[in-house]
């Protein structure tokens, strides 16, 4: 049922970017509570943690404030008491190691309301649509040449149906001083129970719809991503570059970006600029 609705519903837009709904449960979500109050006293002890630790506020406020830039979230409209509603509490992730995010913000859709059911509770999850690790390993180490790279925010590069977004709305404001502002989450978002399917389904039909314009990356989008990881590779120099090449404009055109590359042969991705290139 989860890749029909998928097949029924998914469109992409004048950019080429995917634009996908949730795959619901409907009378599990009939059964939707009230969210508003939990996500409110979430906030607020998010904001005392603010209050303790000024470098977590700043860089907490960076991530909402580039969510708000890219439109990846709006300004909520006025409830529609027909429409179910769910406010996901959230909350920071540090990664330390990491090369490009350190904090990450992870949204609670396994929150549950005043009934007792949470988002998740009403989300299919999806078949596995990529091969497994152990697979795309092997391949990868039989290569001669090896071509790695990840999708820069796989998930918010896909686009969600306008009549599910108040079901990822969330609570934020920037000051204690200022009044506490609901927002709406206008791409698949990472805590709910279907996104990884959504993002990876949206690879694949990628790969589909590109089968004719771009052979070799779309056979690569098929098998050799495991979920926003490419693990590949190619035993030809000329292929490698082909296949570099059609990679990169086969996601530019549904608006993945792929970055940290890297490669054992540099001329492998040379003409990849340097900003997208993995530290060595």
């Amino acid at each position: 049922m989860c890749e029909e609705i998928y097949d029924c519903t998914t469109v992409r837009d004048v950019d080429g970017k995917f634009i996908v709904t949730l795959p619901k449960k409907e009378h599990i979500i009939r059964q939707l509570g009230d969210s508003h109050d939990i996500a409110l006293r979430r906030f607020h002890d998010l904001e005392k943690r603010f209050a303790a630790d000024n470098n977590l506020k700043t860089q907490y406020t960076e991530f909402i404030e580039e969510y708000l830039a890219m439109g990846h979230m709006i300004e909520a409209p006025e409830e529609d008491s027909r429409q179910p509603l769910y406010h996901l509490p959230h909350h920071a992730i540090i990664k330390p190691d990491s090369t490009t995010t350190k904090l990450r913000v992870v949204f609670d859709a396994s929150c549950r309301t005043s009934t007792g059911v949470s988002l998740n509770d009403g989300l299919m999850v999806g078949p596995v649509v990529q091969e497994d690790l152990l697979s795309i390993v092997l391949r990868f180490r039989f290569r001669r040449f090896a071509i790695i790279a990840d999708i820069a925010k796989m998930y918010r590069m896909v686009k969600l149906n306008s009549a599910d977004q108040p079901l990822q709305r969330i609570l934020w404001r920037k000051s204690a001083n200022e009044p506490v502002t609901t927002f709406q989450l206008t791409t698949v978002t990472y805590g709910t129970a279907s996104a990884p399917y959504l993002a990876t389904k949206c690879i694949q039909r990628l790969a589909n719809d590109a089968k004719h314009t771009h052979p070799l990356a779309a056979e690569v989008a098929r098998k050799d991503f495991y979920v926003d990881d490419l693990l590949s590779g190619t035993d030809s120099i000329e292929t490698g570059n082909q296949l570099v090449c059609q990679l990169i404009d086969m996601f530019n055109s549904a608006g993945f970006s792929l970055r940290k590359w890297s490669s054992n042969n540099l001329e492998l991705i040379d003409d990849v600029p340097s900003e997208l290139r993995d530290n060595p």
